[in-house]
């Protein structure tokens, strides 16, 4: 078997913003003891709270990831839908997936591949041509093939030719088969019309003694 195989990609989550009110080492929060405490721990409190603008580029991140990781799957699994249908006969089961799950819980499709058969039809050269033009055809089916796909069709190309040399050797020895065959039977008709015409010539002769 053969993979077609679309690159994987993965989309980086972005790192979410960090920011808490300080506490002491038993988890409780500190309760200021002074105003001079009170307003450095309000100041600190401030510093740490994430503003409007961080949110909401936050927010915008996770969209944008969200889309790009919806792009993704679509142009994935038409790229391996291209090669399904493609290949017809020869796909060896479904098409298999690897995910990545986005910001929003959902899992994408971020790269696939799809089997193929592409052994030869033994004693068949004919068949096997024809079964390598089926499978360069689902190499090539997606609009932007892979640089695994490229290689697959390039080895059924290999295949194609080779089975081109031995399909032209066969129809030689067939020819050449045919020849001999035709030949010795126009001699086997010939060898009696020569030995017809060798008796009616000879009974034409008279003999003088």
């Amino acid at each position: 078997m053969t993979l077609f195989s679309t690159s994987a990609i993965g989309v980086n989550p972005p790192a979410a913003y960090t920011g808490y009110p300080s506490a002491s080492a038993n988890g409780e929060e500190k309760t200021p003891n002074t105003t001079a405490e009170a307003e450095a721990t309000e100041e600190n409190s401030a510093a740490a709270q994430p503003v409007s603008g961080q949110t909401d580029e936050l927010a915008l991140a996770e969209i944008l990831e969200i889309e790009g990781l919806k792009q993704r799957d679509r142009e994935v699994t038409a790229h391996e839908m291209a090669h399904i249908a493609a290949g017809g006969p020869y796909v060896r089961g479904g098409a298999a997936y690897q995910y990545q799950y986005g910001p929003d819980g959902r899992r994408y499709a971020v790269g696939g591949e799809v089997s193929i058969d592409m052994s030869t039809v033994s004693g068949d050269p004919e068949a096997s041509i024809s079964k390598m033009r089926t499978v360069i055809s689902a190499a090539l089916a997606p609009a932007s093939p892979s640089a695994q796909d490229r290689m697959v069709a390039a080895k059924a190309s290999r295949i194609q030719m080779d089975m081109q040399m031995e399909l032209l050797a066969l129809k030689m020895t067939q020819a050449t088969a045919e020849y001999r065959k035709s030949a010795n039977d126009s001699s086997a008709v010939s060898l009696p019309a020569m030995k017809a015409k060798n008796t009616a010539t000879g009974s034409g002769v008279n003999l003088i003694g």
